[in-house]
């Protein structure tokens, strides 16, 4: 049966005493015993240790998630909620409805459904480090090309990307949604990505269009350099929000 977590030891000098009080009477078998519970007993505070760390790596990430949320909510799905329910007082001949989906602390998404029977989408993903451990091919100290793992975190002008998402209207156009940290603050800052075709894409996209989140890694390198596609980095509006509503009521 397995021991209680009571029964457990809790340093190297509890397991040193334990050791002298219980292997008293020598045989034999004494010092391969002795061998032996040194290793169970060092491979079980490992296994300990490892527990503590990825609990402790999960509660930073709840943590983490929860600020991005609490941003989302109070700067984003407030103001929109507040701006259909307004919208809904005074019209007599329909809804503009909202329905949430996905409220895991991990990510926030919901569905505007307009009275015209068009849709948008609201997303936003917080970006979780160990998420973006990436195999990379990078010179040695030798010059020759070696393949390193390394932490792929997402930058933009040399910001770091705390959560990104975007707008999503069912005729594919839109803009993303991006939260960039703050150096010495506790929130971050929010900014709008616009994206367009340039004359280099040959498969044109309706414009503006917001990149997919599957797309967002790869596209976000290319943010300020000659691509297929440009784009814009805008101040985050709430008003932006809002006209998208508002011309895709119609």
């Amino acid at each position: 049966l397995e021991k209680s977590t009571n029964s457990r030891f809790k340093s190297w000098d509890e397991i040193e005493k334990y050791l002298g009080n219980d292997i008293n009477n020598k045989s034999e078998f004494s010092g391969v015993i002795e061998a032996m519970l040194k290793n169970r007993l060092a491979k079980d505070n490992s296994v300990a240790q490892k527990e503590l760390e990825e609990k402790k790596q999960k509660k930073q990430e709840e943590d983490f998630c929860k600020l991005i949320n609490y941003q989302f909510k109070k700067d984003i799905l407030n103001p929109i909620e507040q701006f259909i329910e307004n919208f809904n007082k005074l019209y007599p001949q329909g809804n503009i409805n909202i329905t949430y989906s996905d409220r895991l602390y991990m990510s926030n998404r919901i569905k505007i459904s307009l009275i015209s029977g068009r849709s948008i989408e609201v997303v936003l993903e917080p970006i979780i480090e160990r998420n973006f451990i990436r195999k990379v091919q990078r010179n040695n100290f030798f010059g020759e090309l070696a393949t390193v793992i390394e932490n792929q975190t997402p930058y933009l002008n040399k910001r770091k990307v705390v959560a990104w998402g975007g707008l999503y209207v069912d005729d594919k156009k839109g803009f993303n949604i991006l939260l960039l940290e703050k150096e010495g603050e506790i929130y971050a800052e929010w900014v709008l990505l616009e994206n367009t075709n340039s004359g280099l894409s040959t498969s044109r996209r309706p414009e503006p269009f917001a990149f997919q989140l599957d797309e967002l890694e790869k596209e976000i390198q290319y943010v300020n350099v000659m691509h297929i596609y440009n784009s814009s980095i805008l101040d985050f509006n709430i008003n932006k929000i809002y006209e998208y509503i508002s011309m895709y009521n119609l």
